[in-house]
């Protein structure tokens, strides 16, 4: 029986990250990674986790194009709706409880600062981390904040952990949510959209994309979060070491 290992992560907003204007990201993808022994006196979990060698985590953010340092909510700055477009807002508010005319004006692969404490971003995790299968259940979400959360995963997460993301579709009514989806989301080979036949709720729309996970780690994510840089490394380091851990954010 394979165990599998939960990260529930439930977060209105997962405010994350990507580096300002100049800053040289890719110059982070081709810094040696920083590697150490661990020490003997180590004794979280398994022997293999404890002889296995070390490195910072990895801060990456890679999008397909250039970000467009002018547009609108781009890097985290705030973004206003002029008076004119108030009617608009007021019109598509029901759409998602919040301003969605404002978010589809906002890049899907947006940049958002680092925000992370000091220690966050100098943590060092193992060598041999468990790759995971990140599962987003939704209904009806807004096309916008489904985007930018599959692009934050598959932006700012190293591509050997991401096994795949799930989509799940707890029966959604929306026809955008449905070939239009399907044709955007089939350019990301890791993406694949699991369609429920029925409304199941929640709990049972989590357990249906459990089923078809193939990773070793399941990560369940809102599907309106954008996440931060170095934000997988740390969880999975706490499934790594700790073979009875359910972590949560």
């Amino acid at each position: 029986c394979v165990r599998l290992h939960l990260i529930y992560l439930m977060t209105s907003q997962m405010h994350d990250i990507s580096p300002p204007v100049g800053s040289p990201v890719l110059q982070q993808l081709n810094k040696p990674v920083i590697r150490q022994q661990v020490k003997e006196s180590f004794k979280d979990n398994s022997t293999a986790a404890n002889k296995t060698a070390v490195h910072q985590v990895l801060s990456l953010d890679v999008t397909l194009s250039p970000r467009d340092p002018n547009a609108v909510g781009q890097f985290g700055l705030a973004a206003q709706v002029a008076s004119n477009e108030e009617d608009e807002v007021k019109k598509r508010w029901d759409e998602g409880h919040f301003n969605v005319y404002l978010s589809d004006q906002i890049p899907i692969d947006r940049g958002m600062p680092d925000v992370r404490p000091e220690g966050c971003a100098q943590k060092r995790v193992h060598d041999n981390l468990p790759s995971t299968s990140v599962i987003f259940c939704f209904v009806d979400e807004v096309w916008s904040t489904l985007l930018r959360s599959v692009h934050s995963v598959l932006n700012r997460s190293p591509p050997h952990l991401i096994e795949e993301i799930i989509l799940v579709d707890d029966f959604s009514t929306r026809e955008y949510l449905k070939e239009p989806l399907d044709k955007y989301m089939s350019q990301f080979p890791k993406v694949r959209i699991l369609r429920l036949k029925e409304r199941q709720g929640l709990i049972r729309a989590r357990l249906a994309g459990a089923a078809v996970a193939k990773g070793k780690v399941l990560t369940f994510l809102d599907s309106h979060v954008e996440c931060n840089v170095g934000w997988l490394e740390p969880l999975l380091e706490r499934v790594n070491t700790s073979a009875s851990c359910s972590d949560s954010v």
